[in-house]
């Protein structure tokens, strides 16, 4: 063989090699996946929303739910909830979302509309109580009715609603 053969198939060869691969950049997440296995479900949110653990003593727990702290807000009191019910006790979304609003303070009325979501039927509305806005989806799925609720100051709403509408897009079941 031919030195400039040998030469030709090594360029070859080497040309057939596996590839290294290209560095890509993944971009920094600003969402916290949370799980809740105990109730059944998984929401994405932002990795600066702090979780609250409301003692079992405490008028304000409820089994039921589940609240974060929205950051940034603690002076402004906003929140941010996940209340479930088993199926049976929700089959209506509007009463259910009126029953779950209602818990803590009279609210002024309360108007929901037909929403989408991949789990099931839903209604969203908004309402207000004091200098509070509440908006909320309620989501029915096949076991279980779920009600998302944004309390916030008037003044935060409007900046808060498009996370408020990604982290109820990102609710799963996970029974």
């Amino acid at each position: 063989m031919t030195r400039h053969a040998l030469v030709l198939m090594i360029v070859l060869l080497t040309g057939c090699g596996p590839t290294l691969p290209r560095e890509t950049s993944v971009p920094p997440r600003n969402e916290q996946l949370y799980i809740d296995a105990k109730r059944g479900f998984s929401i994405s949110h932002p990795l600066t929303w702090t979780k609250k653990t409301i003692p079992v003593s405490s008028l304000n727990f409820r089994e039921d739910t589940v609240t974060w702290q929205v950051a940034g807000a603690a002076s402004h009191r906003a929140e941010f909830s996940v209340a479930i019910a088993p199926l049976p006790r929700c089959r209506d979304l509007g009463e259910y979302s009126k029953t779950v609003l209602g818990r803590t303070l009279p609210l002024a009325d309360i108007r929901t509309e037909t929403a989408s979501h991949p789990l099931g039927k839903a209604v969203k509305g908004r309402t207000h109580r004091d200098t509070q806005d509440l908006l909320f989806t309620s989501v029915s799925s096949r076991t279980a009715c779920y009600c998302l609720v944004l309390s916030s100051p008037s003044s935060l709403t409007t900046e808060l609603e498009p996370i408020f509408s990604a982290v109820v897009g990102s609710l799963q079941e996970i029974r």
